[in-house]
């Protein structure tokens, strides 16, 4: 029944690619909300979408720690 779904339910490259933005700036937000991390700290990179093989959709966060 997923794969029927899915199947019946396709979604192109620029939808995804919006999906991943939104959600990374949603994180953003999170890490550099009020009181939290300065907004210079945390960065955005381009959306990565051979990551995804459309059963699984894979996000990628980066951290890195320095002065």
């Amino acid at each position: 029944m997923k794969q029927q779904l899915a199947a019946s339910l396709p979604v192109n490259e620029t939808d995804l690619r919006l999906l991943a933005q939104q959600r990374a700036k949603q994180m953003r937000g999170q890490l550099a909300g009020e009181g939290k991390l300065a907004d210079e700290r945390v960065f955005l990179t381009e959306v990565d979408l051979t990551a995804s093989d459309h059963d699984n959709v894979r996000s990628r966060l980066n951290l890195t720690a320095g002065q």
